[in-house]
Formats: structure tokens, C-alpha cells, sequence
């Protein structure tokens, strides 16, 4: 959004100012790197559960693998279908990981 208005900014007539009244970037960021830890040891926590519960290091391994990889083929369905990432979303994708 900065830049776009650093963009606009010198077409625009000499009497318009713009500001920036509220920035709220820095808490979604702060937000979307919390998510993303929380995705990373939810996964993580999954696998020692699968470990302990059925004491086979295959059925890890697999549960390990499989997480991954369904997160990477979530992301690249929603991009290819054109839905972004919000705290909506990557809250949901912990909820589908942790449970």
C-alpha cells in the first residue's frame, strides 16, 4: 500500500495531501509468523503423537511426510484458484493440522 501510494502520489494535484492514518502491517506479519510457527509445531507434535500412540517409526515417517505435503498442495491450489492468505485462513490450516 506504500508504495502503491508513493506511485500515485505525483499525479496527483498540488493542493491533495495523503497520509497513512493506520498501519496495520506490522501486526499482520507478526501474525502470519505466529501462524506459521504454530503450523510448524503443530506438525511437529502431530508426528510424536502418531509416535507414541502407535510406537512404529513407518507410521511416522508417513504422517510426517504427509502433513507437509498436503499444507504445500493447499497453498498451490489456493494461489492457482486465487485466494489469498488471511488470519482466516492460516487458522484454519493450524486447526486441519493439530487435529
Amino acid at each position: 500500500m506504500k508504495a502503491k501510494l508513493a506511485e500515485i502520489k505525483p499525479g496527483l494535484p498540488a493542493d491533495i495531501t495523503t497520509e497513512i492514518v493506520t498501519d496495520k502491517s506490522r501486526f499482520i506479519k507478526r501474525t502470519i509468523e505466529e501462524v506459521q510457527h504454530h503450523l510448524i509445531l503443530g506438525a511437529i507434535l502431530v508426528a510424536l503423537t502418531v509416535l507414541l500412540f502407535m510406537r512404529d517409526w513407518r507410521s511416522t515417517l508417513i504422517a510426517s511426510v504427509a502433513i507437509p505435503t498436503s499444507i504445500i498442495s493447499t497453498f498451490t491450489l489456493m494461489r492457482y484458484m486465487g485466494f489469498t492468505l488471511n488470519n482466516i485462513t492460516m487458522l484454519g490450516l493450524v486447526l486441519a493440522v493439530a487435529s
